[in-house]
């Protein structure tokens, strides 16, 4: 199988980190795999897991030039597949982002059909699995997506993908249930496969001691619920003044945060050091700088939730503990036998699981469990093999 994989920025930005696991998993599965970001920003450049990259920058007279040759020589296909995003399920802002990307995924179908690409898979069911739909229509190969979350309440063309698509992947069981609410008659085309993303090898110790070194890893945007984080840890620290936090990521709330930060009774106890290495901040995990990984995501039960946050399958498979709040899926991975778990958008709640973690004895029991089960679950090498078990039964719609 020659396999192209679509991802939404990965390798050319900092997100999208489970992506380099998982292509290093499929590697030795397939005869060829690429990896073409569909808003790449160019000049940053991850690892992939042995994928080549293909990279074709918006609005590029490159990209141009790619696209109009794909024109020239499938116009039929190219305009009926224009035609089925334009005739396709959901609201304006949709067709609009659809209609937007319709060029880069001609671009992209004249760059794989040389490369003799014959499935693509597209990573989110949003925009790069509609850049999938156009090249394996145009191309006429077999398409197939991963359908995290918020991508899945989008509802972006979501019946007329299941129906082309050979399958739709979801990395957690909720995430199967919304699919198919969307989409009843996928039934059997949807499968869980969980991220492969556990990490082997050394496992980070446990110190003693009434402190407790926090770290939360995740995005600045609303649902990862940084404002809670704070409040919570302001109440857990006038119990506790040994507590620490730090604060790492990026995205549009970081300033916000920072001016949260600077504002609290308790300010020199936070760290908010913005953007690190996925590699760097691993390895500070596995050597024990840190005691818990601690998220407040909010959940709404609609649209506000978390999937299964990689930070916290890396963590636990670790043996780091874990500190969370029962948003969307994490139930899925950590349960109260293995993780200090708290009520979304209730930071008493949240700030009494940071004082039950600095328990030593439980929280070395709690993450030895987690580990135990975070391995299994999402073991990389299991998980792919999953992967490229249905990629090998696919066929073209």
């Amino acid at each position: 199988m020659r396999l192209a994989v679509i991802s939404s920025r990965f390798p050319c930005a900092n997100t999208e980190p489970f992506l380099g696991v998982e292509l290093a998993g499929l590697r030795p599965l397939v005869e060829r795999l690429v990896v073409a970001p569909l808003r790449p920003d160019i000049g940053a450049q991850h690892d992939t897991g042995g994928a080549a990259a293909i990279v074709l920058p918006p609005g590029s007279l490159r990209t141009l030039f790619e696209a109009c040759g794909t024109f020239v020589c499938a116009p039929g296909r190219s305009l009926r597949a224009l035609l089925a995003i334009l005739r396709g399920s959901g609201g304006m802002v949709v067709k609009i982002k659809n209609v937007a990307i319709f060029p880069r995924a001609l671009a992209l179908a004249g760059r794989l059909r040389r490369d003799r690409i014959d499935h693509v898979h597209a990573y989110w069911l949003s925009t790069p699995a509609t850049a999938a739909f156009v090249i394996a229509r145009i191309n006429a190969i077999a398409w197939s997506c991963t359908a995290h979350r918020w991508d899945i309440f989008e509802e972006n063309m979501i019946a007329e993908k299941a129906r082309s698509a050979a399958f739709v992947r979801t990395i957690s069981e909720r995430g199967k249930s919304e699919l198919l609410r969307r989409a009843p008659d996928a039934a059997d085309k949807v499968a869980v496969v969980r991220l492969g993303t556990a990490l082997t090898g050394a496992r980070a110790g446990t110190r003693c001691g009434k402190g407790l070194r926090l770290l939360c890893a995740a995005a600045f945007v609303a649902t990862k619920g940084h404002a809670d984080l704070l409040e919570a840890f302001v109440i857990a620290h006038a119990e506790n003044p040994a507590l620490r936090l730090t604060l790492c990521g990026e995205g549009p709330l970081l300033e916000r945060v920072r001016q949260g930060v600077d504002a609290l009774p308790c300010r020199s106890a936070v760290l908010v050091r913005g953007y690190v290495d996925r590699r760097r901040l691993l390895a500070e995990l596995a050597s024990g700088r840190y005691d818990a990984v601690v998220l407040a995501s909010r959940d709404d039960g609609i649209r506000v939730m978390e999937g299964i946050p990689s930070i916290l399958i890396e963590a636990a498979s670790l043996g780091v503990a874990c500190v969370a709040t029962r948003s969307g899926s994490i139930g899925e991975l950590l349960d109260e036998q293995s993780a200090f778990l708290a009520s979304p958008q209730h930071p008493p709640s949240l700030a009494r699981a940071i004082l039950e973690a600095t328990d030593v004895a439980e929280r070395r029991r709690r993450a030895a469990r987690a580990s135990e089960r975070t391995r299994r679950m999402h073991d990389p090498a299991r998980n792919a093999a999953q992967l490229r078990a249905l990629l090998g039964g696919a066929r073209a719609s």
